[in-house]
């Protein structure tokens, strides 16, 4: 990825389903050599994941690092439920 972006090809990631929170925020934090990102929750199987607060967690930290993130409809509607 690093060496795409290195030669101008544009890069994105999917993260999604996510499996382990931990892991997709940690990688947030060095993402900065991906144009766009996409975040979505495990859908269809039991999770002990608390989706809102990951997803605002996720949101904040590519806020604060200027990524491109997009957060796909259903995790989006956990973070909505908690407002």
């Amino acid at each position: 990825m690093v060496a795409a972006k290195k030669l101008g090809i544009s890069t994105w990631v999917s993260c999604e389903p996510v499996i382990d929170d931990a892991e997709v925020l940690k990688f947030l934090q060095f993402a900065e050599y991906v144009d766009k990102i996409k975040i979505g929750k495990l859908n269809y199987h039991p999770s002990d994941i608390d989706w809102a607060e990951f997803g605002y967690a996720a949101e904040n930290i590519c806020k604060a690092r200027g990524l491109n993130y997009y957060i796909k409809e259903s995790l989006r509607a956990e973070m909505e439920r908690t407002k």
